[in-house]
């Protein structure tokens, strides 16, 4: 079976993904940083401790040539609030 290119960078997001989370001892609760703007958020498990994190993707105000940098938070619930 052939992996595509997408299937080979969905994988490395993932991974990248759940290394944040464990890496992230010290969360701090996550504000939208001024002139960025949600594009998609989704809420569910990303690893086994059956705790829903969620992952937003966000459009910053900084323009390149090939459009705007675009920036992706993984977020967990503490408390019930969501921190980063």
């Amino acid at each position: 079976m052939k992996i595509t290119e997408t299937q080979f960078n969905m994988k490395y997001l993932l991974i990248f993904c759940i290394a944040v989370i464990g890496f992230s001892s010290s969360a701090q609760e996550f504000s939208l940083p001024k002139g960025h703007q949600i594009i998609s958020e989704i809420i569910g498990g990303l690893n086994a401790d059956q705790i829903d994190e969620k992952v937003i993707v966000v459009e910053t105000d900084e323009e390149t040539d090939f459009g705007f940098v675009r920036d992706i938070y993984v977020l967990k619930s503490v408390n019930d609030t969501w921190k980063i």
